[in-house]
């Protein structure tokens, strides 16, 4: 482990250092109290190079609205690179009104550089002399690297929301600055903005259709390591699958859910509900799509109620699924009706 101080003067800026983090790494994550819109134009085309150089890497913001700092107009930016890149640039807004963070994560392979100060994604933090950064490079198995990429993966997972154009609307209406100044704690108009978005359920809505999947694990020791390499999956306890097809990855990574159908002999099955966590596009041997994907527990249940009816209909009760996950013949057809396929077309997959 090698540490450096950055005192954002000289050739030691965090302009610098995050050019260059962008044009070495293969994945990046950066989570700061506040954006404006000239620090996103800067580094908005070297995102874009990275991108194009290296078509699996990806990009992971998460932006604070403390004291209304951040313009709207530098959220807009963000939100057209996430949209144009959809798989590869995702921008999150952090829960806390309070959140004051200002870390860069840059990974590749089994090394990180990491960067904890007071730097902002601003013009300010890019270039001002008041600024000053912590640089670490170290090894992703060393306990810095785990603890910061742990702490950058909870604030992703649950102390943030997906950055979506209903919001950037809800959020344009808001002054800013404020008239007068107001502790953040009593910021009630932001408050009841971050309110509105963790009421909205994270899972699809209830009538959206899960569609049927067939999942094997059986990736060659070379692809699972580019997935461990590149990923943070494993440590998050996700299962993935990989797909040749794009369309196919397509369909299954739009239906936000699975019904995940594990062959367990040659004429049973086993069933699970399956979120879908997250995508990444690598170029292995076994595939190019891969979609991230974590077992739905008890609780969640009530987002499925009409899948429920469905499957109760055919005789599979979610106890039952539970308890003897098993499909007969027939209840795998009736299934695969269910979610929009023909049997004949799911077996082809295998």
């Amino acid at each position: 482990m090698r540490i450096e101080v950055i005192p954002n003067r000289g050739p030691a800026t965090m302009s610098y250092e995050i050019g260059d983090g962008l044009d070495w790494a293969t994945n990046v994550g950066i989570a700061t109290a506040f954006t404006s819109l000239s620090a996103c134009r800067e580094i908005e085309g070297q995102i874009r190079d990275m991108l194009h150089r290296k078509p699996s890497s990806k990009v992971r913001v998460v932006v604070g609205l403390y004291q209304r700092f951040t313009a709207p107009s530098a959220l807009n930016k963000l939100f057209a690179l996430q949209t144009e890149k959809p798989n590869q640039v995702e921008i999150r807004i952090a829960r806390n009104r309070r959140f004051h963070w200002k870390l860069y994560l840059f990974s590749k392979g089994q090394s990180m550089r990491l960067y904890v100060g007071s730097a902002n994604l601003t013009d300010d933090g890019l270039h001002a002399s008041g600024e000053l950064s912590v640089k670490i490079s170290a090894k992703r198995s060393e306990v810095i690297s785990k603890v910061l990429t742990r702490e950058f993966n909870s604030l992703w997972g649950k102390e943030s929301f997906p950055l979506t154009r209903q919001f950037l609307r809800n959020y344009q209406k808001v002054e800013r600055p404020p008239k007068r100044f107001t502790p953040s704690a009593q910021d009630n108009k932001i408050a009841s903005l971050l309110q509105k978005e963790d009421r909205t359920p994270r899972m699809p809505s209830r009538t959206a259709r899960p569609r049927i999947a067939f999942v094997s694990d059986d990736v060659s020791k070379t692809t699972a390591k580019q997935v461990r390499d590149n990923t943070d999956w494993t440590s998050k306890g996700w299962d993935y699958i990989c797909y040749p097809r794009k369309a196919w990855f397509e369909r299954i990574r739009d239906a936000g859910v699975i019904v995940e159908i594990i062959r367990a002999s040659y004429h049973t099955f086993q069933v699970q509900f399956r979120r879908i966590e997250d995508t990444i596009q690598l170029k292995t041997d076994d595939g190019t799509y891969f979609i991230a994907h974590s077992q739905i527990g008890n609780g969640q249940r009530r987002k499925y109620s009409l899948v429920k009816q469905e499957l109760k209909q055919i005789g599979l009760t979610w106890d039952r699924i539970k308890k003897d996950p098993v499909l007969t013949q027939e209840q795998l057809k009736v299934l695969c009706e269910l979610c929009h396929l023909k049997k004949n077309q799911v077996l082809k997959t295998w």
